[in-house]
Protein backbone atom coordinates (compact mmCIF):
# COMPACT_ATOMS: atom_id res chain seq x y z
CA UNK A 1 0.00 0.00 0.00
CA UNK A 2 1.50 3.06 -0.74
CA UNK A 3 -0.09 6.65 -0.60
CA UNK A 4 1.48 8.73 -3.23
CA UNK A 5 0.15 11.49 -5.72
CA UNK A 6 1.53 12.36 -9.33
CA UNK A 7 4.72 10.98 -10.48
CA UNK A 8 4.97 9.27 -7.09
CA UNK A 9 2.03 7.15 -7.76
CA UNK A 10 2.94 6.46 -11.03
CA UNK A 11 6.09 5.11 -9.92
CA UNK A 12 4.57 2.97 -7.67
CA UNK A 13 1.92 1.43 -9.62
CA UNK A 14 5.18 0.70 -12.10
CA UNK A 15 6.99 -0.73 -9.41
CA UNK A 16 4.47 -3.29 -8.85
CA UNK A 17 2.41 -2.01 -5.73
CA UNK A 18 -0.81 -3.70 -4.79
CA UNK A 19 -2.88 -0.63 -3.77
CA UNK A 20 -1.52 3.05 -4.66
CA UNK A 21 -3.83 5.68 -2.51
CA UNK A 22 -3.54 8.96 -4.85
CA UNK A 23 -7.19 9.48 -4.47
CA UNK A 24 -10.09 9.12 -1.83
CA UNK A 25 -11.12 5.48 -3.21
CA UNK A 26 -8.55 3.95 -1.19
CA UNK A 27 -8.60 6.16 2.30
CA UNK A 28 -12.44 5.23 2.10
CA UNK A 29 -11.32 1.71 2.00
CA UNK A 30 -9.22 2.24 4.43
CA UNK A 31 -11.84 3.97 6.96
CA UNK A 32 -14.91 2.31 5.90
CA UNK A 33 -14.02 -1.15 4.98
CA UNK A 34 -10.62 -2.55 5.39
CA UNK A 35 -10.44 -2.13 9.00
CA UNK A 36 -14.10 -3.07 9.97
CA UNK A 37 -13.51 -6.00 7.72
CA UNK A 38 -10.05 -7.26 9.87
CA UNK A 39 -12.17 -7.06 12.77
CA UNK A 40 -15.18 -8.48 11.50
CA UNK A 41 -12.73 -11.30 10.53
CA UNK A 42 -10.69 -11.25 13.94
CA UNK A 43 -11.91 -15.38 14.74
CA UNK A 44 -10.48 -16.51 11.12
CA UNK A 45 -7.15 -14.20 11.27
CA UNK A 46 -5.84 -14.99 14.81
CA UNK A 47 -3.65 -18.01 15.18
CA UNK A 48 -4.23 -19.32 11.61
CA UNK A 49 -2.59 -16.09 10.63
CA UNK A 50 -1.61 -13.50 12.92
CA UNK A 51 -0.07 -14.05 16.35
CA UNK A 52 -1.12 -11.19 18.87
CA UNK A 53 2.10 -8.48 18.02
CA UNK A 54 0.64 -9.02 14.35
CA UNK A 55 -3.35 -8.38 15.19
CA UNK A 56 -1.78 -5.39 17.56
CA UNK A 57 0.73 -4.28 14.59
CA UNK A 58 -2.57 -4.25 11.63
CA UNK A 59 -4.78 -2.92 14.25
CA UNK A 60 -2.22 0.02 14.16
CA UNK A 61 -1.87 0.53 10.76
CA UNK A 62 -5.30 1.13 9.66
CA UNK A 63 -5.72 3.05 13.01
CA UNK A 64 -2.47 5.21 11.64
CA UNK A 65 -4.03 5.25 8.04
CA UNK A 66 -7.27 6.92 9.33
CA UNK A 67 -6.03 9.67 11.50
CA UNK A 68 -2.67 10.65 9.25
CA UNK A 69 -4.11 11.07 5.64
CA UNK A 70 -8.05 11.99 5.88
CA UNK A 71 -6.77 15.65 7.05
CA UNK A 72 -7.52 18.71 4.77
CA UNK A 73 -7.57 15.73 1.85
CA UNK A 74 -3.86 14.69 2.77
CA UNK A 75 -2.37 18.27 2.71
CA UNK A 76 -1.48 18.52 5.48
CA UNK A 77 1.59 15.62 5.54
CA UNK A 78 1.74 15.76 2.08
CA UNK A 79 2.91 12.89 -0.52
CA UNK A 80 5.97 10.58 1.51
CA UNK A 81 5.96 6.78 2.35
CA UNK A 82 5.98 6.05 5.94
CA UNK A 83 7.49 3.14 7.32
CA UNK A 84 5.25 1.57 10.42
CA UNK A 85 7.27 -0.08 13.21
CA UNK A 86 7.66 -0.46 16.66
CA UNK A 87 10.12 1.91 18.56
CA UNK A 88 13.14 0.79 20.76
Amino acid sequence: LVFAQGEGAILARKSGADYVADDDEIITKIQGGWHRRFWDNIDRLYGAVLDEAGVKHWNEYFTLCKVLFPPMDGRVYGNGQYLFQKAP
